[in-house]
């Protein structure tokens, strides 16, 4: 499968991918359509209480976290009945298509979400989650500039410091005492230390940080290294959405 999924990555083959797999594991339904691209949220077990999303795919050169949604749906895991799952398996099909981090106009749409008025796949996206009782949101991204891993979080300590551990066995890991500045501008940026970045965050207009300053849903960001093997990263975004959903 890993390999039907690289040579068909096309945003429409995904989707096609999408819909044969969700078959019978939940509610599947189109959100929003972006670029002429489909934008599709799943539900799982509808009824229960306890929430946690998924988003992949917000920049569309980040290529794991949506294959390791289908990756995760494929893999026969079963969602424990009292735990509803929320998933956008890829937020951002435009830039999927085309192998780019921006959206068909060419805008970051994960700096965006703090507007007073969004639009495009910002809207899309909260529009579909707004009013969903949220415990947790996990998006799944990646850094092409490093081959280690990070998160962010900023409640669940013990879940931030397994998934961190998990990544050991896919990736180098950012080492204690080994900060990485990720600032938008020299100097400036958020700390990271043994993998792990708690708060505070440098806020960016992100969803997460529309999630945890409007709504209080608390966050973790794992941080796949893009300079890895993309079949690595896409395991550990399989397993990393096992993980999260077993311990939140």
């Amino acid at each position: 499968m890993f390999l039907e999924f690289v040579n068909r990555k096309k945003a429409k083959k995904f989707n096609e991918d999408l819909i044969r797999l969700t078959e019978g594991k939940g509610d599947l339904m189109q959100i929003g359509t972006e670029n002429s691209q489909q934008v599709f949220k799943l539900v799982i077990n509808p009824n229960a209480k306890k929430t946690i999303c998924f988003i992949a795919g917000i920049h569309g050169n980040e290529e794991a976290g949506p294959y390791g949604v289908l990756s995760f749906l494929e893999n026969g895991y079963q969602v424990p009945s009292h735990k509803r799952v929320i998933i956008i398996p890829l937020a951002n099909p435009h830039g999927f298509e085309k192998n780019k981090r921006e959206n068909a106009d060419n805008e970051d749409i994960n700096r965006h979400f703090l507007k007073k008025e969004l639009k495009g796949e910002c809207k899309v996206l909260w529009d579909a989650l707004k009013n969903e009782n949220i415990d947790l949101l996990h998006t799944l991204h990646e850094d092409s500039s490093t081959d280690k891993f990070y998160l962010y979080y900023t409640h669940h300590k013990k879940l931030a410091q397994d998934l961190r551990e998990l990544a050991i066995k896919y990736f180098n890991v950012q080492k204690d005492g080994e900060a990485l500045s990720i600032g938008e501008k020299q100097g400036e940026g958020d700390k990271i230390r043994d993998g792990l970045c708690p708060l505070p965050h440098v806020v960016r207009g992100t969803i997460e940080d529309k999630a945890i300053i409007e709504k209080a849903i608390p966050y973790i960001t794992t941080e796949s290294p893009g300079k890895v093997d993309l079949k690595k990263r896409i395991n550990y975004n399989r397993d990393a959405i096992k993980m999260s959903i077993n311990q939140f």
